[in-house]
């Protein structure tokens, strides 16, 4: 199913799970308006191009899972707006190699997975101080 026609108006009917389907086409530009999600899991899906950077306007999200989405790499260096995510999972990117993403100010993370996503260099520093991270 392609979701890149769909054009999301009435955002409290939008489904915060769609894992596991066959959605194909890129994320809609529409979805950046869902500025009250806190939960969205788009996993095991057939999205094209990249994660879309218009991810910086869910600045209420707690739960981000990405993983095997066909997505391209690299994470978006707008994901370190989402200062509120507890449960951060992307996973499987295409190319588009990137340095470790900025999540220093996530201080309420407790999960988070980053598996293939073609990152390079060192972890981070702050990664030891995040407190609350049971998982990673």
């Amino acid at each position: 199913m392609d979701l890149t026609n769909i054009h999301v108006k009435f955002f409290f009917f939008f489904p915060s799970d769609l894992s596991s389907n066959d959605f194909t086409g890129e994320l809609p530009s529409g979805v950046a308006n869902l500025t009250k999600l806190t939960t969205l899991r788009l996993s095991g899906n057939n999205f094209t191009g990249k994660i879309p950077s218009f991810i910086e306007k869910w600045t209420q999200i707690e739960t981000l899972h990405i993983q095997g989405c066909s997505f391209e790499g690299p994470i978006p260096s707008s994901i370190s707006r989402l200062i509120y995510l507890k449960d951060l999972r992307i996973s499987d990117l295409k190319g588009g190699a990137s340095t470790f993403p900025s999540l220093a100010k996530m201080q309420e993370l407790t999960t988070l997975v980053l598996r293939n996503c073609f990152i390079h260099g060192k972890v981070p520093d702050y990664v030891g101080d995040m407190e609350e991270l049971t998982t990673l």
